[in-house]
């Protein structure tokens, strides 16, 4: 289904970013790389990995707190890159190894997409930046990128500057 779903997004020219928490209690080492392959597999655009955090007063907090499975109550670690529970079925230390390994991973995702890295043959103009101008460190240029991300405002009602263009017509400028 969500095979389907990432290759749908394509076909309409809409690039697909995953969000995927790790660290949950049904996830060990060979589930994460698993999941990784997966994502890798379904040719997301870009993939970001976050560890799971037990924010005060969720339910998750609750949970761990009853099972004695919180780690530090240091807001200042509280990240969603550092670890600061007891995972169920790793280390702390090897959820953090693994946690670098799928952002490592992301690296080889992200290369793969036209708005990351320079598309050799495609229709696109990505390309990383030589000479970044202030506040563009690390951006990438593309009037390709910057074409089609109006295209996509246009097509959901919104205009460039994220207001919803329907609110516009009736409010006026």
């Amino acid at each position: 289904m969500i095979r389907q779903r990432v290759k749908n997004y394509h076909a309409h020219g809409i690039r697909v970013e995953g969000t995927v928490i790790l660290g949950t209690d049904d996830q060990d080492e060979d589930a994460i790389r698993r999941l990784v392959d997966f994502l890798l597999e379904i040719e997301l655009d870009i993939a970001e990995f976050t560890i799971l955090t037990p924010f005060p007063h969720t339910p998750i907090r609750a949970k761990f707190e009853q099972e004695g499975r919180v780690l530090t109550s240091d807001w200042s670690e509280y990240t969603c890159d550092r670890v600061v529970f007891q995972p169920r079925r790793m280390t702390p230390a090897r959820l953090r190894e693994m946690y670098d390994f799928a952002w490592d991973t992301s690296i080889a995702i992200a290369a793969r997409s036209c708005a990351w890295a320079s598309c050799s043959g495609g229709s696109s103009s990505a390309r990383w930046p030589t000479e970044p101008t202030a506040g563009q460190e690390g951006r990438v240029d593309s009037d390709y990128e910057h074409e089609h991300e109006h295209e996509n405002f246009r097509r959901f009602g919104i205009d460039s500057d994220g207001r919803n263009t329907s609110d516009l017509l009736q409010s006026g400028p």
